[in-house]
């Protein structure tokens, strides 16, 4: 028996992304549709850590971040797994710190992956051991760090911001070039 699985996207407006799966059987006639929608409003509130249910979800939350230019940042951890446990406090500091701030309030969306109902993410992302602390920016990853360390966390997110704000530099350095070589 195979199993199918089916990816489709769908732009339904200007700040609405639907993914549907189709998980079964390659001779199944039924379908188990699992819909997701993920609008501005979605998202965890600033200073709250969202929770990802499954990898659709994932998948979802990743491509609105990637749409809104959005830093992602994700902790990969399971239930059973003490150092999972320790840091987590820390890691909802740091989002409740970053939710403080007028410059990152918006910037930064905090999620946490279970790797035991995410299993195909948990393999794509490489959490073979947990903790692991990954930043992603336009689909890319730019950091990651593994273990409970709260002063490597911290060090990873002041490096993501500080590469969002490089490449917010140089985009408006380019700009006025762009403009001139325009006219």
């Amino acid at each position: 028996m195979r199993i199918v699985l089916v990816w489709r996207q769908q732009r339904v407006s200007s700040d609405t992304v639907s993914f549907c799966t189709h998980i079964g059987t390659s001779n199944e006639q039924s379908r188990d549709f699992q819909k997701i929608e993920m609008s501005n409003d979605t998202f965890a509130t600033p200073g709250a850590v969202l929770r990802i249910a499954n990898d659709a979800h994932w998948s979802a939350v990743r491509e609105q971040c990637r749409l809104e230019g959005k830093i992602l940042v994700a902790d990969f951890g399971a239930t059973w797994c003490g150092p999972c446990k320790r840091i987590y406090p820390k890691y909802e500091e740091l989002c409740q710190v970053a939710a403080s701030d007028d410059e990152t309030r918006e910037l930064f969306v905090f999620v946490k992956v279970d790797i035991d109902q995410c299993r195909r993410v948990a393999a794509e992302e490489g959490a073979t051991s947990v903790p692991l602390f990954k930043t992603y920016y336009n689909d890319s990853v730019i950091h990651s760090a593994r273990g409970s360390n709260p002063e490597q966390l911290r060090a990873m997110l002041e490096a993501a911001h500080e590469h969002w704000r490089d490449l917010q530099d140089s985009q408006s350095q380019s700009q006025p070039a762009i403009e001139q070589s325009q006219q």
